[in-house]
C-alpha cells in the first residue's frame, strides 16, 4: 500500500509585532516618584530569530519641603530575540526566547531646591538648573510570549543591565538613567510585562 506523501512545510512569512509595556504603569502604583512607558516593535528576519527595536520615556521626581529633584528622559533599544521553541512545530505561536539589546538613554534633570541640614550652621540651600547627561549599556535575558486570542499576545522578560559608559555633563551625580534605572551601580535587574499585537500575514 502506497504511503501519503508528507505534507509540504508552510512557506517562511516574515511577522511583525507591535508591544506596550504596561509594567511601567503598575510599578508607578508601588513607586509614585518614577514612571517609565515603553513601547516595541519586532520582525522576524528567519525562523526563531527577530529584529527588536524598543523605545521609551521615564519621569523621576523627588518633592518635599528639603528636596525638588526631577528627572526626564528617552531611552532606546536595538538588538534581537532568539526563539529557543524551534524544534516544537506545534508552538510556534508560542515563544520562550533569549533577548540581547544595545541601549542609550538621554536625560535632564534639575534641582530647584536642596536644603541640607547643618549641627553647626543650620540649613543650607543648594539648587541647579537643568543639565544633560546620558548613558549607554547591554542587555542579556529571557523572555516567554504566549498567543492570548486571535493576533493578540501576551509576555514577560527578565533581563540584566549592564553599564557601559555615562555620558554628558555629570558634575552633578545623575540620580536617576531613564531605561536604566537609578544610579546606585553598574548593573541592574529588571523585568517587563508587555501586551503585543501581531500584524495579520497572508
Amino acid at each position: 500500500m502506497a504511503q501519503a506523501p508528507d505534507a509540504e512545510p508552510e512557506p517562511f512569512r516574515r511577522k511583525l509585532s507591535l508591544g506596550i509595556d504596561v509594567s511601567g504603569p503598575v510599578m508607578h502604583l508601588l513607586q509614585p516618584e518614577t514612571l517609565s512607558q515603553s513601547v516595541s516593535l519586532d520582525l522576524e528576519l528567519q525562523p526563531n530569530l527577530m529584529a527588536a527595536f524598543e523605545a521609551g520615556m521615564a519621569h523621576f521626581r523627588v518633592d518635599n519641603p528639603s528636596t525638588q529633584y526631577t528627572v526626564s528622559g528617552q531611552f532606546f533599544r536595538i538588538g534581537a530575540n532568539y526563539n529557543l521553541l524551534q524544534e516544537n512545530p506545534k508552538l510556534r505561536d508560542d515563544q520562550i526566547f533569549a533577548l540581547l539589546r544595545y541601549s542609550f538613554g538621554m536625560n535632564t534633570h534639575q534641582a530647584p531646591v536642596i536644603s541640607v541640614e547643618n549641627p553647626y550652621w543650620g540649613p543650607i540651600s543648594h539648587s541647579f538648573d537643568k543639565l544633560q547627561y546620558g548613558a549607554h549599556w547591554a542587555e542579556v535575558g529571557l523572555g516567554l510570549r504566549t498567543r492570548l486570542f486571535h493576533h493578540f499576545f501576551v509576555g514577560w522578560n527578565i533581563r540584566v543591565s549592564f553599564m557601559l559608559a555615562r555620558t554628558g555633563d555629570l558634575q552633578v551625580k545623575p540620580y536617576y538613567f531613564s531605561g536604566f534605572g537609578r544610579n546606585t551601580g553598574n548593573t541592574k535587574f529588571g523585568f517587563q510585562y508587555f501586551l503585543y499585537y501581531r500584524l495579520p500575514t497572508k
